[in-house]
């Protein structure tokens, strides 16, 4: 029983650390928004990523990244991705995917022309969002677009953290060849 309870203290003390590792990221995340103006800023653009084009903007600060964000355009969706890293480590990402109601080339007039009554209105865009946790190089926290939190049991949790670091490596050294 004595073990038991020093097991279970064990796993709860783990995962509070892990929620004020998570605060303390939110909180590093909105003090690297507040301060982007002031940050070094540079800009690529990707026409060949996606149907209607796309950037990546690295963010840095004394030759530190701080923040990339990559907006890639199509004609269904868009997608915006922020990747936020301290000390040159992955901290957070958070993806928007905007899902538009109709491709953006369906005009007013030619919706009317085809006979049809809905046209692209980008006040009826959808937005969903995931955000993801990392601490001392593991994800430590999905949230989804249904503002669920998905366990780390779950098969598509260790896939996706691979996918999301395999991306912050590219990041960086595709800011490494900008200059």
């Amino acid at each position: 029983m004595r073990l038991l309870t020093i097991a279970l203290f064990f796993v709860l003390s783990l995962n509070s650390c892990r929620e004020d590792d998570i605060n303390d990221t939110i909180k590093e995340c909105k003090n690297i928004n507040e301060h982007l103006t002031s940050y070094q800023q540079k800009t690529i653009d990707l026409p060949a990523q996606s149907t209607e084009g796309g950037s990546v903007t690295f963010y840095s600060k004394d030759e530190k990244l701080a923040m990339v964000r990559a907006v890639y355009y199509g004609e269904s969706a868009r997608s915006d991705a922020r990747y936020y890293f301290k000390d040159d480590n992955l901290i957070s990402v958070i993806q928007e995917e905007y899902t538009y109601n109709r491709p953006i080339y369906v005009t007013e007039e030619r919706a009317k022309a085809d006979g049809d009554s809905t046209w692209y209105d980008d006040s009826k865009t959808v937005r969903t969002t995931n955000r993801y946790y990392f601490y001392d190089g593991d994800m430590v926290k999905w949230i989804d677009k249904d503002n669920k939190e998905i366990p780390e049991s779950n098969k598509k949790y260790r896939l996706q953290a691979a996918i999301l670091f395999k991306d912050a490596e590219k990041i960086k050294k595709m800011m490494a060849g900008v200059k």
